[in-house]
């Protein structure tokens, strides 16, 4: 059996500090999914079916604080949101539709 030393640094992905969230939730009748980023704006949403296909894409013109989409057309399951902000940074969050 040969020996491995593992070293650590201190420097890798899990130091970058990454302040931006993405929250996702549904109102209480499970109609729409409401998004929201603390800091930045969206410019795009998308949403992902496990399959990988897109069934939801929307681009966002309006810079609102909170944006939804409405689910009632989705069949039941998981989906991942998807979301781009204005300097091109992507957030997702999954989401579950009954």
């Amino acid at each position: 059996i040969d020996d491995i030393a593992l070293i650590y640094n201190g420097v890798g992905i899990s130091d970058v500090e990454n302040t931006e969230k993405l929250f996702a939730f549904s109102d209480a009748n499970n109609i729409n999914i409401n998004l929201s980023l603390d800091k930045t704006s969206i410019s795009e949403i998308a949403v992902y079916n496990v399959y990988g296909q897109m069934v939801y894409r929307t681009e966002v013109v309006a810079q609102n604080i909170q944006h939804q989409i409405n689910v009632n057309p989705f069949a039941k399951g998981i989906y991942i949101v998807a979301v781009t902000t204005d300097d091109n940074r992507r957030f997702s969050q999954k989401i579950s539709v009954k």
